[in-house]
């Protein structure tokens, strides 16, 4: 059961983010978003500057299609979050067909999605099946994607966005109330819609969200299972990998053979020599640390450090 309702924004998406990486500098993948009652679901990339999908064509790459782009103009396939001809934020969104999400996905009993991230292959996809549609090798959780077709989103991840725009990325389920897109869409989706007993209508998100409790029944997740793969292959390929959004010029993963051995030995000792110097860097500044703590503490006395200092702990979502 996916989460429906004038004034929420459910999402189901994976971003990275640390201190000292904001947002969008690991990137986020929208796997299934949408707004309000909407029956068909969006799937969106965000990212820094240099990620553009605009060589895609729908109905040949993937069964979506794009989303337009600032006031209705143009297309929305460039996911950089400042785009020209874009909203702030919007990034590069497609959207799929009805029944994909909303009212008439959940009295099927709901369905399947399948999102796969795979910087190696140079893709991020997405399948959705209705319930009692899904493939055998999905029921045995045992999945081959080249074996499910044309999906309903494609973004590439090769010479006009490179996989490195996306790291470190964790998982979540989440439901906003209104927010930057719930609120501003609002009057379009449910200004007509009377809500309660006494058939009120409202001008704004925020008012019907505080007002009508019962509007809200449905706005639920109901996950039967979410199981999380990993190519075979992904732990020995990942430093090529990324040697190859360093240099665009490398082939991609998937033609290497036997000749490429020492090439890859050496792109593995780059990485590690790179890896070791950062280390380095990490323990000098360490021991520089214990030093100042060690004087410290060998000080007679020392002030009192007010509450609240340090740096602020960040917030997902």
């Amino acid at each position: 059961h996916a989460p429906i309702g004038c004034g929420s924004w459910p999402a189901f998406w994976m971003f990275g983010e640390d201190p000292d990486n904001v947002w969008p500098e690991w990137g986020e993948f929208d796997i299934m978003e949408w707004i309000h009652e909407e029956e068909s679901v969006s799937t969106t990339l965000h990212t820094k500057a240099n990620c553009t999908q605009k060589h895609l064509l729908p109905g040949w790459h993937m069964k979506a299609k794009w989303n337009k782009g600032k006031w209705g103009v143009g297309k929305a396939h460039d996911c950089y979050i400042q785009a020209d001809g874009q909203w702030t934020n919007q990034g590069c969104s497609q959207r799929g067909r009805d029944g994909t999400i909303g009212e008439s996905f959940n009295s099927v009993g709901g369905g399947t999605y399948a999102a796969e991230w795979d910087p190696i292959a140079g893709h991020m996809r997405v399948w959705i099946w209705h319930a009692g549609e899904e493939p055998e090798d999905v029921i045995k959780k045992q999945p081959n994607p080249e074996m499910w077709g044309q999906p309903e989103f494609y973004f590439s991840l090769k010479d006009d966005c490179q996989p490195n725009h996306f790291k470190n990325m964790k998982l979540v389920f989440d439901i906003t109330f209104c927010g930057d897109l719930g609120e501003p869409t609002f009057k379009q989706h449910c200004g007509k819609k009377r809500f309660g007993q006494l058939q009120r209508k409202y001008k704004g998100c925020v008012d019907m969200v505080r007002d009508e409790f019962s509007a809200f029944d449905e706005t639920y997740w109901s996950v039967q299972s979410l199981d999380v793969y990993r190519r075979a292959d992904a732990g020995s390929l990942a430093g090529l990998v990324e040697a190859r959004a360093d240099d665009r010029q490398a082939a991609d993963v998937r033609q290497c053979r036997s000749e490429h051995t020492s090439q890859l030995q050496r792109r593995i000792k780059e990485l590690f020599q790179r890896r070791i110097k950062e280390l380095e860097s990490i323990l000098f500044m360490k021991e520089a640390e214990l030093k100042e703590l060690y004087a410290l503490l060998n000080k007679e006395e020392s002030p009192d450090v007010p509450p609240g200092h340090g740096r602020p702990s960040s917030v997902a979502f």
